[in-house]
Parts: C-alpha cells; sequence; structure tokens
C-alpha cells in the first residue's frame, strides 16, 4: 500500500501473490505451489437405484490445496442410459402392452418382463379399456433411500386393425349393428348369445 497526494492505492505483492510469504528454494515441478497436475483412475461404487443426474462425493479426490492446504472432494454426476422397454417414474418402472379388440373385449393374460429379465403373468379382464393402468408390487427400481422396489405398471394400448379382410369388415358391421340394435336375423341372434364367439371367429 502506498500513498500519493490525497489518493491511496493497493495492490497485491507480486512475490508472494498477497500469503505473506515466499518459498526461498521453489520446488522446480510445482514452483513451490506444492501441487502437480495427474490424471487417476477412480473406482466408484454406483448403489443400486441411483437416478439420472443424481451427484455423488468422493471425499478427498478434489483439487490439491495449495502448500499444505486440505484436498478438496470429487463429485460426479450419474448420467443413467434409458431402457427403450421401460419408462421411470420415480421408482416406478412403465411399460405399454399393446391389446386388438378380441384381447381386450375378451379379456387375455399378458406376461410382462421385469427388470432384471423376471417374467410375471397378470391378467387383463374381460373389456378393458384403453389407458388402463395395472400395478405389480415390488417389481420397479430399487429405492435408493430406503428399503424395498417400486412398482411396474403396465398401460394398456388397444390396437386398432388397419389391414382387415372383406370377410373380417363384414363381421364387424354385423357386430356394430347388432349393438346399436339395428341387425335383424340370425347375425344379431347369434352376436347377443355369444359376443366372445365373434371376436374368435374375426381374429381366427
Amino acid at each position: 500500500q502506498f500513498s500519493q497526494g490525497f489518493f491511496s492505492m493497493t495492490q497485491v505483492c507480486p512475490q508472494c501473490a498477497g500469503e505473506g510469504q515466499t518459498v526461498d528454494n521453489p520446488c522446480r515441478k510445482c514452483r513451490g505451489s506444492g501441487r502437480l497436475r495427474r490424471e487417476a483412475t477412480l473406482t466408484v461404487k454406483i448403489p443400486p437405484g441411483i437416478y439420472d443426474g443424481a451427484t455423488l462425493r468422493i471425499s478427498g479426490e478434489g483439487e490439491a490445496g495449495t502448500r499444505g492446504s486440505p484436498t478438496g472432494d470429487l463429485y460426479v454426476v450419474v448420467r443413467v442410459k434409458s431402457d427403450p422397454r421401460f419408462e421411470r417414474v420415480e421408482d416406478d418402472l412403465m411399460v405399454e402392452r399393446n391389446l386388438d379388440i378380441s384381447e381386450a373385449a375378451l379379456g387375455t393374460t399378458l406376461e410382462v418382463s421385469a427388470i432384471g429379465g423376471e417374467q410375471t403373468k397378470i391378467k387383463s379382464p374381460a373389456g378393458v379399456q384403453h389407458g388402463a393402468l395395472f400395478r405389480i408390487r415390488e417389481k420397479g427400481m430399487p429405492k435408493l433411500h430406503g428399503r424395498g422396489r417400486g412398482d411396474m405398471l403396465v398401460k394398456i394400448k388397444l390396437a386398432v386393425p388397419q389391414d382387415l379382410t372383406s370377410y373380417q369388415r363384414k363381421l364387424l358391421e354385423e357386430f356394430s349393428r347388432s349393438r346399436h340394435g339395428h341387425g335383424n336375423g340370425a347375425a344379431e341372434a347369434e352376436a347377443a348369445r355369444d359376443e366372445g364367439n365373434f371376436f374368435k371367429k374375426f381374429f381366427g
């Protein structure tokens, strides 16, 4: 610090960089800073259930302190690769399953693969609607900060056929007429007795 007239100016010492002390015989490699740049490979344990964007702290593996001061920590940001089979919703996993008209109307049994490859069967009831959601307990992701697992959510999507044959179209038209009270004769009576046979014939 020095003064000139009415002005007072302060600047950092160019030799000690404001630390108040200098090294008489500095190391040629670190130039007296007490640290060197190097690369290291570390093994990091990732806990089950980790989510995308989570940060893990590794103590003492960060930037080295100057002149004997403590070393900082290393922070690892985790990026989780997505799986095309599932959509993660917190600790739950959602999977979509397509049902055709006959499966939705008559009911069916679905086989669903869990995250570890385990096969689980669920029963879809007759008349299930598009967007219906079924929950399979404890088949989701491991809970990061707790015990147990999330659930598997199975979302139903109704797949409407786009390549009907003329015979299938005729059967579907007969079914539509019977449902709306415009049918007549044997076709309506048969549909009223057993709609299940209609769908079996339609997709058979």
